[in-house]
């Protein structure tokens, strides 16, 4: 695995010898002596851009998530699919980097083992649409680069520039969405050192995963969050198959992408069928 390997300091260790006891869950790792625990899932991930002479970024929220069901999961007791008690319902990254890089700061978790999607921002949902992704026991997932920006035109990363909300709404902040961008793990991607030793996956993300907005709010916005689709995602079509917003569609979006079939109870009615509804309305 040819992928660059970053230290961050002498007197930073991570023991990658397994725990007796279980390590606590949800917790943001920073570099120090830190103990891996088998029973526990780890998450790895690049947030940008970096904010502040402490390097921080914009904090994102990751949520239990239930693939069958296509919602999140929670502590409800109404829940179907309800979270145990002693697990992790979320995370989230951005105030305490574990490491930074050339442009994003490297955050790591320890997270219940699970299925996760990635939620959001302080301010935006994506359950409009975002990723998803799996988190194994032993294992430090990593779910590659998250880049966030206002949806205001105004970011220096060039895959988010065109994303603008409409001008009479750029007045009013607490209007303004932001906007994500997903890069996958890759070749080249920076690793701390010292989980050189550890097991690292890339995660396998499930682009295009909606699910209601009825999740958790944030400590600034605890009437609701905004909600909004990750970019480069394939723009959202209607029944007949016709983008919804066209200006999430650039230029050759439609390139090699194959609708989804619309079920069946979902497909207009063809003209033949309607007209005798027309024409028993008229004789009434």
């Amino acid at each position: 695995m040819k992928r660059a390997l970053l230290s961050f300091g002498a007197g930073a260790l991570i023991v990658l010898s397994f725990a007796s006891a279980p390590a606590e869950a949800a917790k943001r790792l920073k570099p120090g002596k830190v103990q891996l625990d088998p029973a526990l899932g780890y998450v790895l991930v690049r947030v940008g851009p970096k904010i502040g002479k402490k390097e921080k970024a914009p904090n994102i929220y990751i949520w239990r998530f239930d693939p069958a069901s296509n919602r999140l999961r929670t502590t409800r007791k109404s829940d179907p699919s309800r979270v145990a008690k002693g697990e992790d319902v979320s995370v989230f990254f951005g105030d305490r980097p574990f490491v930074t890089t050339t442009g994003e700061s490297a955050f790591l978790a320890s997270v219940t083992p699970g299925d996760y999607v990635i939620h959001g921002t302080e301010s935006t949902c994506f359950c409009l649409g975002s990723y998803r992704f799996s988190v194994k026991a032993g294992e430090v997932t990593d779910i590659g680069t998250v880049i966030v920006a206002r949806e205001d035109g105004g970011t220096g990363y060039e895959e988010l520039r065109s994303h603008r909300v409409a001008s009479d709404l750029l007045d009013r902040p607490f209007a303004v969405t932001d906007i994500i961008a997903v890069r996958p793990a890759g070749e080249g991607d920076p690793i701390p050192a010292d989980l050189a030793q550890a097991k690292i996956v890339r995660a396998e993300l499930v682009a295009d995963v909606r699910f209601p907005n009825t999740g958790p709010t944030r400590v600034m916005y605890p009437g609701g969050l905004l909600v909004n689709r990750a970019a480069g995602l394939p723009a959202p079509v209607s029944g007949d198959m016709k983008a919804l917003v066209d200006s999430l569609r650039p230029a050759g979006a439609d390139e090699g992408i194959v609708a989804a079939p619309v079920p069946e109870k979902e497909q207009p009615a063809s003209a033949e069928k309607a007209a005798p509804v027309a024409a028993e309305s008229g004789e009434r």
